[in-house]
């Protein structure tokens, strides 16, 4: 299992995040019902990107924490890893928080996965974790302009 910690501010109370995850949901759910998001990284000059399903699940709140269950897997299958793990909502401010991605994958295909993983396939899902908290950012303080 390979493991990813990201982080991002948000300029957004953390008590309304589970609100706003429910929205950027339902802004990418198509007909079918699936939340679908298209994940990419630029390695070079090479973009890689892979529809995935997304699912942002609350799960439990603590003073100053909102924490969400979060993950996806690419769309249609292929040699793409699944994603799970936490996504959590920290106070920081009254007017901010921090979000905090966290948790792992398994590299497909075993021998020659793992190595992938480990030359560069790492690096990827750490940049598609980073843009994906990116997107949530702009959604989330998108919506509270709007």
């Amino acid at each position: 299992m390979s493991e990813i910690h990201e982080s991002i501010s948000v300029d957004v109370p953390f008590e309304r995040v589970p609100e706003l995850a429910e929205r950027f949901l339902a802004s990418i759910t198509t007909k079918n019902g699936e939340a679908v998001i298209p994940l990419s990284v630029e390695v070079g000059d090479l973009v890689v990107e892979r529809e995935a399903r997304l699912a942002i699940v609350p799960t439990r709140r603590y003073w100053g924490y909102e924490i969400m269950d979060i993950g996806w897997e690419a769309q249609g299958g292929g040699p793409y890893p699944s994603f799970k793990g936490t996504l959590c909502a920290e106070q920081e401010t009254l007017r901010t928080c921090r979000l905090d991605l966290d948790g792992e994958y398994a590299p497909p295909g075993s021998i020659a996965g793992a190595a992938f993983d480990a030359m560069m396939g790492h690096h990827i899902a750490q940049a598609v974790a980073r843009r994906l908290l990116e997107r949530l950012r702009t959604a989330f303080e998108g919506a509270l302009v709007s």
